[in-house]
């Protein structure tokens, strides 16, 4: 099977440039981009493979989107795999530390 076509949302892609600049503010820019690399080559991985992780994390939204997350370093991609068109979707790249703890669920969606 061919490569899945990739497309990051625009909340994934602020999620990447707020992520590599607040590595660069901290560790510098070699870090960032070091850090940067390694969840885009997971990102990759996930068009080849979207079941790539060993404990595939899932959600089901009331809408019935399925979402998957994928363990990065720290962070969480958050994608959908929408397999009959062959396409992959990143909606959003959290911070495990950070993130995590002021997300809330509505009620429904739990």
């Amino acid at each position: 099977m061919a490569d899945r076509r990739v497309t990051y949302l625009p909340e994934a892609r602020a999620d990447l440039v707020r992520i590599e600049a607040r590595i660069r503010d901290n560790n510098g820019p070699l870090v960032a981009a070091d850090k940067i690399a390694v969840i885009l080559r997971k990102v990759k991985l996930l068009a080849i493979n979207p079941s790539t992780d060993s404990k595939p994390k899932r959600r089901t939204l009331p809408n019935g989107k399925v979402l998957r997350f994928a363990v990065v370093m720290r962070w969480w991609v958050v994608y959908e795999d929408i397999e009959d068109e062959n396409h992959l979707v990143v909606n959003a790249i959290v911070d495990s530390v950070r993130d995590i703890p002021n997300i809330t669920f509505h009620p429904s969606e739990r």
